[in-house]
């Protein structure tokens, strides 16, 4: 167990030969297994974009709202305060 302080097994202790058959187990993968591995991490990867996209695109989008409130409320100087025609 890992959490066990007594243990003394290390990561590079020699487990010995491996084992032959299991070698001899070995098969190739089909010709559409790797073409449906690829698209599946590909719509993985597309979704997760999208989702991404949707919460920075959210927050921008309520960020420029914020920014158009605080300008209506914002305390702009008048021609007569810059000095223009009265």
């Amino acid at each position: 167990m890992a959490d066990d302080p007594n243990d003394t097994t290390d990561d590079t202790d020699d487990l010995g030969e491996p084992i032959a058959e299991l070698g001899q187990l070995a098969e190739a993968p089909s010709a559409g297994f790797l073409e449906r591995l690829r698209r599946s991490l590909q719509r993985r990867s597309l979704g997760s974009q999208l989702a991404s996209l949707g919460w920075s695109g959210l927050g921008a989008v309520l960020l420029e709202f914020l920014r158009m409130i605080y300008a209506l409320f914002e305390n702009k100087p008048t021609d007569t305060d810059r000095g223009g025609p009265r």
